[in-house]
């Protein structure tokens, strides 16, 4: 059997080595001559500055001899050196079911210098960014190994690309090479790896999110495939999918409530293997209420300038709230209150004071809203009287 062929055996019957188990395969190989044929016995120019592969020496004769071996004892033809050349890949040009968990290897026909993750790339054929990868090089086995960081995607179809800029001892460029490979087909079903709050948790904040995490990137996370009920059969929540792997819902609860999740078959994979052991269905119960309401969205903005004479004050809240009234919610001017209607969206929580009539120009004004402005727990929307002013133009 070759060295290539021993290599190669070796290669096929090992998932996704390490790094360190490249090493300890080398140093274990590293006693054994290669098969007399082969080209890195000696006959290479040496480099630069006597530069040779590692394991080999320049000798007096300008050529690089493995180290130890005798300066007669070259068997290579002393000729021009030719560009080196890959003998061999693992996967293939087009070979497919390649598993996505194991290392790619590339054969080279001698010693090579510059094997990087710049020289050698692995990219989807969709898209043009590489594949974070570990590249590593063995001369002793004249091989590059390529580790994703991560498996592969699964029925993926990948493009590996060896650049030009890979020479041999004396400066021989490689010529460049790039080749296709697919890989294994997905059979495994997506699981369920994490749920949040954990099933029976009591006390839950009433804007802690449900969060739920799944094995592999998953479709068709909806409103039907997880949902989140009291137990009259209301739903709640909104629905965030934060891909590749995790979706949450998020409320606000009601206080002292109990919440039941439902996350059903309906979720799949991109092959569409169903979620396995779904459905999966699980309770939680919120305690009191002690969060107060936020302003997601004020309009003008604190010290606005130039506002126009007919501007509407918009003020958006992270929950339902009560209590709006003009007495709760009013604008002044110069320290009076100026007519205008207030109105309350529940569906947005959307607060809206409208003056009667056009504002004066260049004119500042001040939006007041005091504590009796509250959620449905009793929280006020702040600890105290609420201001901030703008300018008009």
């Amino acid at each position: 059997m070759s060295f290539v062929d021993t290599l190669t055996l070796w290669s096929k019957n090992q998932a996704m080595p390490r790094v360190g188990a490249v090493v300890f395969v080398a140093l274990a190989s590293a006693a054994c001559r290669p098969d007399p044929a082969a080209r890195e016995v000696c006959g290479y120019r040496c480099g630069p500055n006597a530069a040779c592969p590692d394991n080999f020496a320049c000798y007096a004769d300008g050529r690089c001899h493995r180290e130890g071996s005798p300066e007669d004892g070259c068997i290579v033809d002393s000729g021009p050196d030719s560009a080196p050349s890959i003998i061999e890949a693992h996967p293939s040009d087009n070979e497919q079911d390649w598993p996505t968990d194991k290392a790619i290897e590339i054969v080279f026909d001698e010693p090579v210098f510059g094997v990087d993750d710049v020289a050698i790339t692995l990219r989807p054929t969709s898209q043009f960014d590489p594949v974070p990868a570990t590249v590593t090089y063995s001369s002793q086995f004249r091989t590059a190994f390529v580790v994703p960081v991560k498996p592969l995607f699964e029925d993926g179809l990948y493009v590996i690309t060896v650049a030009p800029t890979i020479t041999d001892a004396s400066g021989q460029t490689f010529g460049g090479r790039s080749w296709n490979f697919s890989t294994t087909s997905d059979t495994m079903p997506p699981s369920l790896t994490s749920m949040s709050p954990a099933p029976g948790a009591t006390n839950v904040g009433v804007e802690t999110p449900v969060v739920i995490g799944f094995s592999e990137h998953v479709f068709d996370i909806t409103p039907a495939s997880f949902t989140v009920q009291d137990l009259q059969g209301n739903s709640a929540g909104t629905i965030t999918y934060l891909a590749p792997a995790l979706a949450k819902r998020e409320g606000p609860w009601q206080s002292n409530t109990t919440y039941r999740v439902t996350v059903t078959s309906a979720i799949t994979d991109l092959r569409l293997n169903p979620l396995v052991g779904a459905p999966y269905v699980w309770a939680f119960t919120t305690g009191p209420d002690t969060v107060p309401p936020r302003i997601l969205f004020q309009f003008p903005r604190v010290d606005a300038l130039g506002m126009s004479v007919q501007t509407m004050v918009r003020v958006r809240f992270s929950e339902p709230v009560i209590g709006v009234s003009s007495e709760s919610v009013f604008l002044e001017r110069d320290g009076a209150v100026v007519p205008s209607t207030v109105m309350y969206d529940s569906a947005s929580n959307m607060l809206s004071l409208v003056p009667v009539g056009d504002l004066a120009p260049a004119t500042a004004y001040v939006v007041t809203i005091l504590p009796t402005l509250t959620d449905l727990a009793g929280n006020p929307v702040v600890p105290g009287v609420m201001s901030w002013t703008f300018t008009t133009q």
